[in-house]
């Protein structure tokens, strides 16, 4: 079983928060982070799920998360997508097709982030 964990990133600050526990009343959503406690209305606050995997430099992989791997069908050619749900599974968006959880969780393809679509928009280019 996968732990279930969040990041958070701040709509006006521009920032990241780091494992927060995050529970969603309506458009109001509560969290906790190490002794601070708070609520952000939705559209100020967009929270990333943990999806139960780790790159090949042991960091956790969360959703909105830049990855860069080798093609599993020739082992060369380098790919960079981006990690989100696709329906019922963890995938990886290459911008001309998706990679199911079950590619992602294969243990021949190493993955490695690169930064994040919020902070990083540049490796996006």
């Amino acid at each position: 079983m996968r732990e279930i964990k969040f990041r958070g990133w701040n709509v006006h600050k521009k920032e990241m928060d780091y494992e927060v526990c995050i529970s969603q009343e309506g458009s109001v959503i509560s969290f906790d982070y190490g002794n601070y406690c708070g609520t952000y209305r939705t559209e100020d606050f967009l929270p990333l799920q943990f999806t139960g995997l780790k790159d090949k430099n042991d960091k956790d992989i969360y959703e909105g998360d830049i990855v860069r791997y080798k093609d599993e069908i020739d082992g060369k050619t380098v790919l960079f997508g981006v990690v989100q749900w696709e329906r019922a599974w963890w995938s990886v968006d290459l911008h001309y097709g998706f990679l199911r959880e079950d590619d992602i969780m294969d243990d021949d393809i190493e993955y490695e982030v690169l930064g994040n679509i919020y902070e990083n928009k540049e490796l996006m280019n």
